[in-house]
Protein backbone atom coordinates (compact mmCIF):
# COMPACT_ATOMS: atom_id res chain seq x y z
CA UNK A 1 0.00 0.00 0.00
CA UNK A 2 1.29 3.51 -0.97
CA UNK A 3 0.64 6.27 1.46
CA UNK A 4 4.16 8.53 0.88
CA UNK A 5 5.15 10.07 -2.26
CA UNK A 6 8.25 11.80 -3.21
CA UNK A 7 8.02 13.63 -5.95
CA UNK A 8 11.67 15.05 -7.56
CA UNK A 9 11.52 18.30 -9.02
CA UNK A 10 13.50 19.20 -12.19
CA UNK A 11 12.00 16.85 -14.97
CA UNK A 12 9.22 15.79 -12.98
CA UNK A 13 6.88 17.91 -11.60
CA UNK A 14 9.51 20.89 -13.39
CA UNK A 15 10.64 22.14 -16.69
CA UNK A 16 13.70 23.86 -15.19
CA UNK A 17 15.59 23.64 -18.61
CA UNK A 18 15.61 27.53 -19.53
CA UNK A 19 17.01 28.00 -15.58
CA UNK A 20 19.40 25.80 -15.76
CA UNK A 21 21.32 26.40 -19.33
CA UNK A 22 21.07 29.66 -18.30
CA UNK A 23 22.80 29.12 -15.72
CA UNK A 24 25.65 27.21 -16.91
CA UNK A 25 25.54 29.32 -20.18
CA UNK A 26 26.63 32.33 -17.22
CA UNK A 27 28.52 30.34 -15.07
CA UNK A 28 31.00 28.95 -18.44
CA UNK A 29 31.54 32.19 -19.78
CA UNK A 30 32.84 33.52 -17.16
CA UNK A 31 35.18 30.93 -16.68
CA UNK A 32 35.63 30.66 -20.73
CA UNK A 33 34.85 27.16 -21.06
CA UNK A 34 32.89 26.45 -24.17
CA UNK A 35 29.39 25.12 -24.19
CA UNK A 36 28.78 21.68 -25.42
CA UNK A 37 25.43 21.22 -27.91
CA UNK A 38 22.32 21.99 -25.86
CA UNK A 39 21.22 18.19 -26.45
CA UNK A 40 24.15 17.61 -23.76
CA UNK A 41 23.30 20.12 -21.94
CA UNK A 42 20.12 18.35 -20.71
CA UNK A 43 22.45 15.57 -18.69
CA UNK A 44 22.97 18.67 -16.44
CA UNK A 45 19.52 18.63 -15.39
CA UNK A 46 19.06 16.42 -12.14
CA UNK A 47 22.81 15.48 -11.09
CA UNK A 48 24.26 17.85 -8.16
CA UNK A 49 26.52 20.61 -9.44
CA UNK A 50 29.57 19.00 -7.93
CA UNK A 51 28.74 15.73 -10.21
CA UNK A 52 28.94 17.98 -13.60
CA UNK A 53 32.28 20.33 -12.81
CA UNK A 54 34.62 17.68 -13.08
CA UNK A 55 33.88 17.34 -16.54
CA UNK A 56 34.87 20.93 -16.99
CA UNK A 57 36.97 21.65 -14.51
CA UNK A 58 39.98 20.56 -12.83
CA UNK A 59 39.69 18.49 -9.13
CA UNK A 60 40.76 21.29 -7.19
CA UNK A 61 38.51 24.01 -8.36
CA UNK A 62 35.43 22.38 -8.23
CA UNK A 63 34.07 23.28 -4.96
CA UNK A 64 35.10 26.61 -5.22
CA UNK A 65 33.21 26.67 -9.07
CA UNK A 66 29.94 25.40 -7.17
CA UNK A 67 29.78 27.72 -5.04
CA UNK A 68 30.37 30.31 -8.02
CA UNK A 69 27.34 28.33 -9.19
CA UNK A 70 25.37 29.01 -6.55
CA UNK A 71 26.13 32.34 -6.35
CA UNK A 72 24.88 33.19 -10.21
CA UNK A 73 22.27 30.95 -9.38
CA UNK A 74 20.63 33.77 -6.98
CA UNK A 75 20.73 36.09 -9.87
CA UNK A 76 18.33 33.58 -12.00
CA UNK A 77 14.78 34.92 -12.43
CA UNK A 78 13.14 31.65 -11.04
CA UNK A 79 9.35 32.70 -12.01
CA UNK A 80 10.67 33.25 -15.95
CA UNK A 81 12.59 30.10 -16.60
CA UNK A 82 10.84 27.37 -14.58
CA UNK A 83 7.71 26.27 -15.15
CA UNK A 84 5.32 23.57 -14.66
CA UNK A 85 4.76 20.84 -17.01
CA UNK A 86 1.06 20.29 -17.99
CA UNK A 87 -1.50 19.34 -15.44
CA UNK A 88 0.54 19.12 -12.08
CA UNK A 89 -1.67 21.09 -9.99
CA UNK A 90 -4.11 19.24 -10.76
CA UNK A 91 -2.40 15.75 -9.98
CA UNK A 92 -1.19 17.13 -6.23
CA UNK A 93 -4.51 18.18 -5.99
CA UNK A 94 -5.88 14.79 -5.94
CA UNK A 95 -3.19 13.22 -4.49
CA UNK A 96 -3.75 15.39 -1.66
CA UNK A 97 -7.66 15.27 -1.44
CA UNK A 98 -7.06 11.41 -1.68
CA UNK A 99 -4.95 11.40 1.50
CA UNK A 100 -1.53 10.55 0.22
CA UNK A 101 1.21 12.66 1.76
CA UNK A 102 3.59 14.55 -0.37
CA UNK A 103 6.85 15.23 -0.45
CA UNK A 104 9.55 16.81 -2.94
CA UNK A 105 12.68 15.02 -3.00
CA UNK A 106 15.36 16.74 -5.04
CA UNK A 107 19.24 17.59 -5.30
CA UNK A 108 18.32 20.92 -6.23
CA UNK A 109 19.42 23.58 -3.51
CA UNK A 110 17.51 23.53 -0.53
CA UNK A 111 16.49 26.86 -0.43
CA UNK A 112 15.52 27.05 -4.46
CA UNK A 113 13.24 24.22 -3.75
CA UNK A 114 11.74 26.39 -1.40
CA UNK A 115 11.57 29.09 -3.46
CA UNK A 116 10.10 27.40 -6.25
CA UNK A 117 7.30 25.55 -4.52
CA UNK A 118 5.80 28.79 -3.16
CA UNK A 119 6.43 30.58 -6.97
CA UNK A 120 4.74 28.16 -8.48
CA UNK A 121 1.97 27.34 -6.37
CA UNK A 122 2.93 23.70 -5.30
CA UNK A 123 3.97 24.36 -1.59
CA UNK A 124 0.38 23.97 -0.13
CA UNK A 125 0.45 20.35 -1.25
CA UNK A 126 3.97 19.15 0.22
CA UNK A 127 4.40 17.99 3.85
CA UNK A 128 7.72 18.89 3.69
CA UNK A 129 10.26 19.77 0.44
CA UNK A 130 13.73 18.32 0.81
CA UNK A 131 16.90 19.54 -1.21
CA UNK A 132 20.44 19.05 -1.07
CA UNK A 133 22.42 21.15 1.38
CA UNK A 134 26.17 21.40 0.33
CA UNK A 135 27.33 22.85 3.62
CA UNK A 136 26.44 19.99 5.52
CA UNK A 137 27.64 17.39 2.42
CA UNK A 138 24.06 16.86 1.39
CA UNK A 139 24.55 15.72 -2.73
CA UNK A 140 23.12 12.89 -3.91
CA UNK A 141 19.59 11.19 -3.92
CA UNK A 142 20.22 9.04 -1.81
CA UNK A 143 21.04 11.63 0.80
CA UNK A 144 17.89 13.45 0.33
CA UNK A 145 15.95 10.48 0.81
CA UNK A 146 17.56 9.46 3.78
CA UNK A 147 17.53 12.80 5.34
CA UNK A 148 13.64 13.01 4.72
CA UNK A 149 12.72 9.24 6.11
CA UNK A 150 14.96 10.08 8.90
CA UNK A 151 13.21 13.20 10.07
CA UNK A 152 9.53 12.01 8.78
CA UNK A 153 9.09 8.90 10.62
CA UNK A 154 7.60 7.46 7.97
CA UNK A 155 7.55 3.58 6.27
CA UNK A 156 9.77 2.92 3.50
CA UNK A 157 7.61 0.22 2.49
CA UNK A 158 4.99 2.38 2.12
CA UNK A 159 6.47 4.96 0.03
CA UNK A 160 7.32 5.82 -4.01
CA UNK A 161 9.62 8.43 -5.51
CA UNK A 162 8.66 9.67 -8.50
CA UNK A 163 11.51 10.78 -11.06
CA UNK A 164 12.94 10.86 -14.16
CA UNK A 165 16.47 10.19 -14.20
CA UNK A 166 18.75 7.44 -13.63
CA UNK A 167 19.73 9.04 -10.65
CA UNK A 168 16.14 8.76 -9.60
CA UNK A 169 16.11 5.01 -10.04
CA UNK A 170 20.24 4.73 -8.53
CA UNK A 171 19.46 6.57 -5.41
CA UNK A 172 15.81 4.50 -5.11
CA UNK A 173 17.07 1.63 -5.35
CA UNK A 174 20.07 2.36 -2.72
CA UNK A 175 17.64 2.91 -0.77
CA UNK A 176 15.39 0.08 -0.95
CA UNK A 177 12.46 2.40 -2.19
CA UNK A 178 9.91 1.80 -5.16
CA UNK A 179 10.86 3.96 -8.23
CA UNK A 180 8.17 5.38 -11.10
CA UNK A 181 9.76 7.68 -14.04
CA UNK A 182 7.98 10.01 -16.03
CA UNK A 183 8.90 9.74 -20.02
CA UNK A 184 8.22 13.73 -20.14
CA UNK A 185 11.27 14.43 -17.88
CA UNK A 186 14.75 14.82 -19.02
CA UNK A 187 16.07 11.51 -18.25
CA UNK A 188 17.80 9.02 -21.01
CA UNK A 189 15.28 6.14 -20.85
CA UNK A 190 17.88 4.09 -22.97
CA UNK A 191 20.33 4.29 -19.25
CA UNK A 192 17.47 3.69 -17.25
CA UNK A 193 17.63 0.21 -16.02
CA UNK A 194 13.80 -1.10 -16.36
CA UNK A 195 13.64 -4.12 -13.74
CA UNK A 196 14.40 -1.39 -11.16
CA UNK A 197 11.56 0.73 -12.10
CA UNK A 198 7.83 0.34 -10.76
CA UNK A 199 5.89 1.88 -13.53
CA UNK A 200 6.79 4.39 -16.36
CA UNK A 201 4.02 7.71 -17.56
CA UNK A 202 4.01 9.27 -20.41
CA UNK A 203 1.97 12.10 -18.20
CA UNK A 204 0.24 13.32 -14.90
CA UNK A 205 -2.92 11.73 -15.60
CA UNK A 206 -0.85 8.45 -16.03
CA UNK A 207 0.90 9.19 -12.45
CA UNK A 208 -2.35 8.96 -10.74
CA UNK A 209 -4.17 6.22 -12.40
CA UNK A 210 -1.29 3.95 -11.79
CA UNK A 211 -0.41 4.51 -8.39
CA UNK A 212 -4.27 3.94 -7.53
CA UNK A 213 -3.88 0.86 -9.39
CA UNK A 214 -0.93 -0.11 -7.44
CA UNK A 215 -2.95 0.37 -4.20
CA UNK A 216 -6.11 -1.36 -5.34
CA UNK A 217 -3.43 -4.39 -5.77
CA UNK A 218 -2.03 -3.75 -2.20
CA UNK A 219 1.21 -3.27 -3.68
Amino acid sequence: MIKNILFDLDGTLIDSHECIFTLYELLFKELNIQLPPKNEMYSFIGPPVEHVLPKFVEKEKVKQTANRFREIYKTIDLEKTNHLFPNVLELLEKLNNDGFNLYICSTKNQQTVEKLSKILGMDKYFKKVYGSFDTIGRFSKLDVINTLFDENGIDINESILIGDTHYDVEGAKKANLKVAIVEYGFGNMDIIDKNDVLFFAKDTNEIYNKIIELNNKRV
